[in-house]
């Protein structure tokens, strides 16, 4: 999880995930199967132990013993190949759509002596087993290979799920009490796409509710203001050397990565309410809802505004926050 939290904390500008984490979202559903596999190799192996028993189950717990363990090193070695075609698979695609040079020219390097190979029939014939022998293989661990990908699967979401939520959104409404009565909003780092406001206008006793006046406040209402920090890998001098070069070329579409946890988001507006509030008891009612990748939370906040006269207000509470 430790690696999780380091690289849930950078997102990529031109694409959202590198290497690194195709590498250790990789290593992490390996490292779970195999766990996985170890533990019961582990039970198996207690089993067969269990002097106990005799006979029939005996001879079984032993041979379950012996081929869960024969698996565990079997699918280790599968894992470990499916992560290196996941690896190199990302690195091609990477590489192609960001114009790598490097991978541009090993592709073709690759790709022409397979296409002039495919004109002579002894290699077609032999592809042709190569692919049957492949699909017998995936046919008889297909159960492996589709717990290794829903892993992987889980184990990117989890990434992209803690890459979303370290903006920590939160906000604070001020009823400020003045001669307009405004109402201050304050979010940060995420804001609803509207905020609704009703004002309700009730007798001294709470009954008779009768609707006075209702807003909608979109989100291209709110002023904004953020500090976004990105971080730049360091521009090499200029080198001749391989070594630079093939760092300047792996690193094409991935060289500028945005820094989540140390950027801010502030969005603020402010709406006098003294035109919609009657005399004696007010309620306004705000609700908003605020999204995000695990869960959208619908807020509703309630507050009582008495008007004694039309320069004396009563405000029940005068700011609330996320943090109520």
């Amino acid at each position: 999880m430790l690696a999780i939290n380091i690289l849930s904390t950078k997102m990529y500008m031109k694409f959202p995930l590198s290497i690194e984490h195709i590498i250790v979202t990789c290593m992490l559903s390996t490292g779970c199967l195999v766990l996985v596999s170890a533990i019961y190799y582990s039970y198996c192996e207690f089993s067969a132990l269990n002097y106990t028993q005799r006979g029939v189950m005996r001879r079984k717990n032993i041979n379950r013993a012996d081929e869960s363990y024969s698996s565990l090193f079997k699918f280790s070695s599968l894992y470990a190949g499916i992560s290196m075609i996941v690896t190199l698979l990302f690195l091609l695609t990477v590489g192609l759509i960001f114009q790598n040079r490097f991978v541009i020219v090993i592709t073709c390097l690759v790709v022409v002596p397979f296409v002039i190979a495919l004109l002579f029939k002894k290699f077609r014939k032999e592809l042709r087993k190569g692919i049957v022998k492949l699909r017998k293989y995936v046919m008889k661990n297909w159960k492996v290979m589709g717990a290794w990908i829903f892993t992987a699967y889980i184990m990117l979401n989890i990434l992209i799920i803690a890459m979303s939520n370290l903006q920590k959104p939160s906000f604070i409404i001020n009823f400020v009490n003045d001669k307009t009565v405004p109402i201050k909003f304050h979010f940060e780092n995420k804001i609803p796409e509207k905020v609704n406001l009703s004002f309700y206008s009730t007798d001294d006793k709470g009954n008779n509710a009768v609707l006075t006046q209702e807003v909608e406040v979109n989100k291209l209402d709110f002023k904004r203001s953020f500090i976004e920090v990105t971080e730049k890998q360091i521009s090499e001098k200029a080198s001749s050397s391989m070594a630079n070069f093939l760092n300047k070329e792996m690193n094409k579409g991935l060289n500028e990565a945005y820094l989540p946890d140390r950027s801010h988001y502030d969005y603020k507006y402010e709406i006098n309410s003294f035109d919609f509030l009657k005399s004696g008891k007010n309620f306004v009612i705000i609700q908003f809802e605020i999204d995000s990748l695990s869960n959208n939370r619908v807020y509703k906040v309630v507050n009582e505004i008495d008007v004694k006269d039309r320069e004396t207000f009563i405000i029940n509470t005068e700011e609330f926050s996320s943090g109520n």
